[in-house]
């Protein structure tokens, strides 16, 4: 086996750990997710709808993401499941 190389992370994106995206996810791979999520959110936004709007939808596109994703999931992506007891 060549060293400097572990088991099955050959070619692992960065901020993916050992156990990769199961379980509870490390703040290294909300960041990855996120800003994968965004940037090519902002990009495609400003293509296919930023010419309809005007342009310059990349400022405010990650905001907007953000408060339309928390109005359906407020304890966030990898929060926990609100459960309510009597």
């Amino acid at each position: 086996r060549a060293r400097g190389r572990s088991r099955g992370m050959i070619g692992a994106p960065a901020g993916v750990g050992e156990r990769g995206l199961s379980g509870t996810p490390s703040p290294a791979d909300v960041t990855l997710l996120t800003s994968t999520v965004c940037q090519t959110g902002e990009k495609l936004f400003e293509f296919l709808i930023g010419p309809m709007v005007g342009g310059a939808t990349e400022n405010w596109f990650a905001y907007v993401l953000a408060l339309v994703f928390l109005v359906f999931r407020p304890q966030g992506l990898f929060g926990e499941k609100i459960i309510e007891r009597v």
